[in-house]
């Protein structure tokens, strides 16, 4: 199932449910490049620090751009696998003036070979799933609550000394360039406020220009409540409402905030799944999987550490039961059976004496990938045969 920004609050629910009730999980990931300056190239003796290092150095530049998950689900009765593979694009999309603006870079020979293998670039940007690190949402969330805060105790300041005594901030300065476009904006608001229109819509101003109208109609009208949106296009514009009194003042300001807080929920987007898979403690299946974990930590939960012992103890606290099918296939006794352990020659191996596929169906509604469709390097996909691979070697075990 393909999950878009359109679609991933509406499957949300079913999201999480499949991620509790799931007897493993599969994941993949696909990125916008692998190897910065051709610096992280893994030598034979390299031990295990020094490749986490060069990995690290050499990838996080990079940004994850498509999740595959996949929740497999066993039936007993029935003896099978009921699988619901995901294929979410995800896109670091700042909803708001305080939003991360993600810079990254990209890596002409992987964006071509995402290209080749059907991978739409459009839909990633228009349509990908808003995200934050753990970090990143802790301190909009304190930003929020700070500027929240200051709302109330300015409010409880102006019912409490109505002159504004000591209970202010000095103001603003207003420069001779702006006083015109003032008076302008008071005009207007008068006007409004003599009228039967429920909102006055400003024009777009910057960001020291509303600072100056949030102040002076603080001061001049105190039963009229500014709000500040974005447009289409993004530009940032204030809306203008009265107030039957001090209490409907206070009314719609709380609106405004319940609204902040949503949408700080919906920038948090996808990082809700991350959450889901380390609250359900269930194991995570992956193939050459270490990319995928290096990614996943640095975009959703936050920067990585200098050193492979702290890295290890963060990834166990967001993924605390890990399996690498391709170390698993070239271990003992499988590595016996094993020429080449690629995602796809894996699958080929597995389809062969003496291993024996485990039947798995997609649950009713995933039907995007069955047992005779191919779409290699589509996350959700790679999730989805990582899957079976591994119940396949299981069995065999």
């Amino acid at each position: 199932m393909e999950i878009t920004k359109h679609t991933f609050n509406e499957q949300l629910d079913s999201i999480l449910t499949a991620i509790e009730e799931s007897t493993f999980l599969a994941i993949d990931g696909e990125f916008t490049g692998l190897d910065a300056e051709g610096c992280s190239h893994i030598a034979p003796f390299d031990t295990p620090e020094e490749r986490y290092l060069k990995l690290r150095h050499g990838s996080t530049d990079f940004m994850l751009i498509q999740f595959g998950l996949c929740a497999f689900k066993v039936d007993e009765e029935k003896r099978i696998y009921e699988a619901k593979p995901y294929n979410f694009y995800v896109f670091p999309r700042p909803s708001s003036r305080n939003a991360p603006d993600r810079r990254f870079m990209c890596q002409s020979s992987s964006l071509d070979f995402l290209i080749c293998n059907g991978f739409d670039f459009n839909k990633l940007i228009k349509e990908g799933i808003s995200y934050l690190s753990l970090e990143q949402e802790h301190k909009m969330k304190a930003e929020l609550e700070r500027k929240h805060a200051e709302q109330k105790n300015r409010s409880a300041s102006s019912v409490l000394s109505p002159d504004g005594a000591n209970s202010k901030k000095m103001p603003l300065p207003v420069p001779d360039d702006q006083k015109e476009f003032l008076t302008d904006i008071c005009e207007r608001i008068s006007v409004f406020l003599e009228g039967d229109d429920e909102e006055l819509k400003l024009q777009s101003c910057n960001a020291f220009q509303r600072k100056l109208v949030y102040q002076t109609v603080e001061e001049k009208y105190p039963l009229v409540h500014l709000q500040t949106k974005t447009g289409e296009k993004k530009e940032r514009f204030l809306v203008v409402q009265r107030a039957k009194d001090a209490e409907d003042l206070e009314k719609k300001e709380q609106e405004k905030q319940a609204l902040e807080k949503m949408e700080l929920d919906l920038q948090v987007g996808f990082t809700k799944v991350i959450k889901a898979i380390t609250k359900s403690g269930k194991l995570v299946v992956g193939h050459n999987m270490f990319l995928d974990i290096i990614h996943s930590m640095n975009q959703f939960h936050s920067v990585l550490p200098y050193n492979l012992v702290d890295f290890k103890a963060m990834v166990k606290t967001v993924f605390p039961r890990l399996l690498d099918t391709k170390l698993l296939a070239n271990t003992p006794p499988l590595k016996d059976f094993m020429t080449y352990t690629s995602l796809n020659d894996l699958q080929e191996t597995m389809q062969s004496k003496p291993f024996s596929p485990v039947p798995v169906k997609p649950a009713p509604g995933f039907d995007l990938y069955n047992s005779g469709s191919v779409a290699l390097h589509e996350a959700g996909y790679d999730a989805y045969i990582t899957g079976c691979c591994f119940a396949t070697m299981c069995k065999f075990l």
